[in-house]
């Protein structure tokens, strides 16, 4: 078995991601690898915007704003990640945008562990809003460790 040099951990700042980064910091610690704490932005356009002036200036102001509160997000989860081990680890932390599910499955491509925390959601909530967690688990090149809350 390969050792696990390179760990991704992914965050959408949710209460779910705690766990995952601690779990994360964790293992990169045990096998000292690199851990790199990603966010993915992903902001479509709302259905039915026209692709005037007016829209674009809107939609940019507002990824902006998500821009910076992801920005700031990553600096608080690098703080919750630093306190979990008094043990050195690598750490690094990415703003990448995209549909979150496609851009994890192609980072998995230079990992040796994906971490993510998953709501565990079922039933309809599961069916309307969907599960990065499982669409990612079922489209990556590396092992997937999914954590929920307890």
């Amino acid at each position: 078995m390969p050792a696990i040099q390179h760990i991704i951990c992914a965050t959408d700042f949710s209460d779910a991601s705690r766990p995952a980064i601690e779990a994360a910091v964790q293992f990169a610690a045990r096998f000292r690898a690199k851990l790199n704490l990603v966010h993915v932005l992903h902001a479509p356009a709302y259905a039915g915007w026209d692709d005037g002036p007016a829209t674009a200036a809107v939609h940019s102001a507002f990824l902006d704003d998500l821009r910076k509160a992801a920005e700031e997000g990553l600096a608080e989860a690098r703080k919750l990640a630093s306190a979990v081990t008094d043990e050195p680890v690598e750490l690094e932390t990415n703003l990448v945008e995209g549909v979150p599910h496609q851009v994890l499955a192609e980072m998995s491509h230079e990992a040796d562990l994906l971490v993510l925390g998953t709501h565990g959601r079922t039933g309809l909530q599961h069916l309307l809003i969907g599960s990065v967690a499982e669409r990612t688990v079922r489209l990556s090149e590396c092992p997937v460790l999914t954590i929920r809350p307890s």
